[in-house]
């Protein structure tokens, strides 16, 4: 809430300051009490509306600055550390597997993932976990890293695996 300012124009009424009335208001901005002839009307003057709705703004923007730099700062180190829960052999098991795997060093490769089961890859055990930046967040979108390797979920029964150099 800003100070008041007894420079601003107000908004004229030409009812007597009464609390009890209908039209009697309370500026958002500053505090400063008022009758008004709108009904819709809301501060006493066009310059609080101005310098409300703008500090909404800069307030809006602040939040998004700092949401920002919370992305960059997670994108620098883009892996959860490792959850405690997961065995280290179940993972040293996972690396074993895909080591054994024909993997394009440039693009990746992409396997079923009925297949991978059947080999004893175990999902739920990997070393780190990230966001991934380019698809909307509603999707909640992430890979798993297994040792050198990180794994992407591409369809429904598809995963693309790539070797981390």
């Amino acid at each position: 809430m800003n100070a008041i300012n007894l420079l601003k124009p107000k908004i004229k009424s030409y009812y007597k300051l009464d609390p009890s009335s209908h039209r009697f208001r309370i500026c958002p901005n500053d505090g400063e009490k008022f009758m008004t002839n709108n009904l819709n009307r809301k501060f006493c003057g066009d310059k609080c509306a101005d310098e409300f709705h703008n500090g909404l703004k800069r307030d809006a923007g602040n939040k998004l600055l700092e949401e920002a730099k919370t992305i960059i700062k997670n994108a620098s180190s883009p892996l959860q550390p490792n959850k405690p829960d997961i065995p280290i052999d179940a993972v040293k098991k996972n690396v074993s597997i895909l080591d054994t795997l024909t993997i394009d060093s440039v693009k990746g490769s992409e396997f079923n993932l009925d297949w991978l089961y059947s080999l004893g890859v175990d999902f739920g055990a990997y070393n780190g976990k990230g966001i991934l930046h380019n698809i909307d967040k509603s999707y909640n979108s992430h890979f798993i890293q297994i040792g050198n390797y990180r794994l992407f979920r591409v369809e429904f029964s598809q995963v693309l695996i790539k070797k981390i150099t």
